[in-house]
């Protein structure tokens, strides 16, 4: 029984952890294209809405892994591999040019002003990477510092 319940727990954690990283994943991703627009004054009240709904998936994200773990430990490791996720694409997307990007994202929007905003933003997008690489790796730290 007791060899039962811990596999039906792993197995629950690592559904929900899963689930939990994918939502905070996503937030931190929003974050990427909105913070430019968030830096701006004149923008920020066209980015408001976006950039609450990103914050609030990065914190109902990390409370869940939280909550279902019962463990800062784990809670922290499992966020910081998602935290380098997206700072390694924002690194290739700035690595490989607006050129290249500009012709990647073309197959999905033909928006004319997307070159623009390209050019205007992926440098802030260096920034941004960085932030989310040292926010990865210092959860990861953070993690194995904690007791549990």
């Amino acid at each position: 029984m007791k060899v039962q319940k811990r596999v039906a727990h792993f197995v629950s954690l690592q559904l929900v952890s899963w689930i939990a990283g994918a939502i905070y994943f996503a937030g931190l991703t929003a974050l990427i294209p909105i913070v430019p627009l968030v830096i701006s004054p004149i923008q920020f009240v066209n980015a408001q809405r976006a950039f609450a709904v990103a914050l609030a998936f990065i914190v109902f994200g990390f409370a869940l892994v939280y909550i279902v773990s019962r463990s800062k430990k784990i809670a922290l490791r499992t966020l910081g591999m998602v935290t380098l996720v997206p700072g390694l694409i924002a690194v290739f997307f700035s690595y490989s040019g607006e050129r290249r990007m500009t012709e990647l994202m073309r197959w999905f929007s033909e928006a004319p002003l997307f070159e623009k905003y390209i050019e205007t933003h992926v440098p802030k997008a260096w920034l941004l990477a960085g932030i989310y690489i040292i926010l990865g790796v210092l959860l990861i730290w953070l993690s194995e510092k904690s007791k549990r």
